[in-house]
């Protein structure tokens, strides 16, 4: 798993699971914007309460936004994120890091709802449900996307299994309150 990767956007999994692909996967033509999601956030996870702060801003690729915020050593942490609406308030979250020096870093992929200044983040399981979709990997709990049909679908799947009671579909890491 590649925490380092994802510092700002994602706190040390509760679950220990991690969605990945070895490219973005999510076109630029599926690509949503949720409503009024740019602006400054206070950070509070789960695990450790107040986080800093975060700004989100519209970004110069089609379909994508800029994440800046500070990591638990001072240090800046950029990504790009793109967003796939799933179903209302909730969208896909892939996010990649922004680094000048070693180029793009790899993707990861979150589940977020949106919605009344808020962002919360969930992580999503990654077990049997995403081992019987195609192109999916599934290696000591992370999963590894190679299509985007395949990723949709385990998000998809993942969201409905969450909605119908079962709480360990989708782990809340952190939550982005609008300053």
């Amino acid at each position: 798993m590649y925490l380092r990767n994802f510092t700002a956007i994602s706190a040390l999994a509760l679950l220990a699971a991690c969605w990945q692909s070895d490219q973005p996967l999510i076109p630029t033509g599926e690509a949503d914007s949720p409503p009024q999601i740019a602006g400054t956030y206070d950070i509070t996870s789960e695990a450790s309460g107040q986080d800093g702060a975060a700004t989100v801003a519209k970004g110069k690729a089609a379909g994508t936004f800029d994440f800046e915020a500070t990591d638990a050593d001072g240090l800046p942490v950029k990504r790009v994120l793109r967003f796939d609406q799933l179903s209302g308030e909730w969208y896909l979250l892939q996010a990649q890091t922004v680094d000048q020096q070693k180029g793009p870093g790899q993707p990861n992929y979150r589940i977020v709802r949106v919605g009344g200044g808020l962002i919360r983040e969930y992580e999503p399981g990654c077990g049997s449900p995403e081992a019987a979709i195609p192109d999916v990997k599934v290696e000591e709990g992370d999963c590894t996307f190679t299509t985007y049909a395949g990723l949709r679908a385990a998000a998809l799947g993942r969201l409905k299994l969450a909605q119908g009671g079962d709480s360990a579909s989708l782990s809340l890491q952190k939550i982005y309150s609008r300053k």
